[in-house]
């Protein structure tokens, strides 16, 4: 990973990362010190062409939602390095909802702990296994929220996805035993 950063670095040193300002700003945030996933995941969103804005270590949900009033913020991504920060996750959608931001960001969790049903089940817009594949559908349910034109096709949603779209439909059952069988059943 480390390899990977010092080549977006060098990118971005030779001006070789564009903006893309139709994108706007992008959220990054992270539990604790697990900053390594954060870290992956702006790089990443840099090089798709956001704005990238990381939390600090030790900030509440609460204060990386609050980070997201600013206008021109059009995603939220949390990294999951551990099953004890799941719970803090399910919070993020209520937040994002009280706040009343929740129809202009995108919001996603990734990480070793987060499945497709916890990412159903915590709300999330987009789910894909890999910070690559984050990245690029963030951006493209960016662009297609905001009335844009997408880049590409959108790739084809995981089987038993359902996204994020006004009310978060939740199957029971389904996610509960997909969370469960490969995480911590204390959730």
């Amino acid at each position: 990973m480390m390899g990977f950063m010092r080549e977006v670095a060098a990118l971005r040193a030779s001006g070789g990362i564009s903006r893309d300002a139709s994108l706007g700003a992008a959220v990054v945030a992270s539990f604790a010190r697990h900053t390594a996933g954060r870290d992956l995941m702006a790089c990443v969103l840099e090089v798709e062409g956001f704005e990238v804005r990381a939390a600090g270590r030790s900030m509440s949900v609460e204060d990386v939602v609050g980070m997201c009033l600013d206008p021109d913020v059009s995603a939220l991504c949390y990294s999951v390095q551990a099953t004890y920060d799941c719970p803090d996750v399910l919070r993020v959608d209520p937040l994002l909802r009280e706040a009343g931001i929740r129809d202009r960001i995108v919001f996603n969790a990734g990480g070793s702990p987060v499945s497709r049903g916890f990412a159903e089940k915590a709300c999330c817009d987009v789910y894909a296994p890999t910070a690559v594949a984050s990245a690029r559908a963030i951006a493209e349910a960016v662009r297609k929220r905001r009335g844009g034109r997408t880049r590409r096709q959108p790739e084809a949603r995981p089987t038993g996805f359902t996204p994020h779209s006004g009310g978060c439909r939740v199957r029971s059952g389904a996610i509960a035993q997909d969370y469960s069988a490969s995480h911590d059943s204390r959730l």
